[in-house]
């Protein structure tokens, strides 16, 4: 995808001054950190350039289309706020419909690499397990914090016993599968992280073979 900017450079940075200007004025009736309403608008970007966050990656037309998307959420935030106490987005632990916060995006990052996911691999888990797709509020990553804690603890122990099966006299083949399970690992999950999620269940099998048991 061509990231540079398809309009006159004046007009693109009279466009993200007019962005930024925005942002902070959703921030100021939405009750939001300035840093969320970016990490909001740059997802939205995301969405209208097919993956990109970049407002480099924005045509004449893209622009539009953000500035109309941020102007409806700045009027719902003001329309709310005028009718209710609290605003629309309101900050806080207790909220679960405010957006995720820093940490706990970086927990779900971490239990990601650990278990050597994919972002598309992660929104499959979700939409499965939890019927949604991402986890953009507090209350949603919330939730899949808790449903990844027991996906890296059982991989952990998939990891131990592989561990002590290679101990143990192996078929070739067999060995051969735990070898690269367990080359996956030590990767980090950099290699065969897309296949990674099926290899396991084998491994498991085989484990099992030769009384190496996985405790659930």
């Amino acid at each position: 995808m061509n990231t540079a900017p398809t309009i006159a450079s004046d007009a693109y940075r009279a466009n993200v001054r007019r962005w930024q200007a925005m942002i902070s004025k959703f921030a100021g009736a939405s009750g939001l950190d300035r840093a969320e309403v970016v990490d909001l608008t740059r997802d939205q970007i995301a969405q209208i350039t097919g993956g990109a966050r970049s407002t480099k990656a924005l045509t004449a037309r893209d622009w539009a289309r953000l500035f109309n998307w941020l102007q409806d959420r700045v009027d719902s935030a003001q329309g709310q706020a005028s009718a209710q106490p609290q605003p629309l987005y309101q900050a806080g632990r207790r909220n679960r419909q405010a957006l995720s916060t820093n940490a706990q995006r970086k927990v779900i990052n971490t239990f990601r690499e650990l278990l050597g996911w994919t972002l598309q691999e992660q929104e499959i888990f979700c939409t499965c397990h939890l019927k949604f797709s991402k986890p953009s509020t507090r209350g949603r990553a919330s939730d899949l914090i808790d449903a990844l804690k027991p996906q890296v603890l059982r991989k952990r122990q998939v990891r131990e016993r592989i561990d002590l099966a290679l101990t143990l006299p192996l078929d070739q083949a067999d060995r051969n599968l735990l070898v690269d399970v367990a080359r996956q690992y030590d990767d980090g999950g950099k290699q065969g992280a897309s296949v990674e999620m099926g290899v396991i269940p084998i491994a498991i099998k085989i484990l099992n073979r030769y009384e190496v048991k996985i405790d659930n």
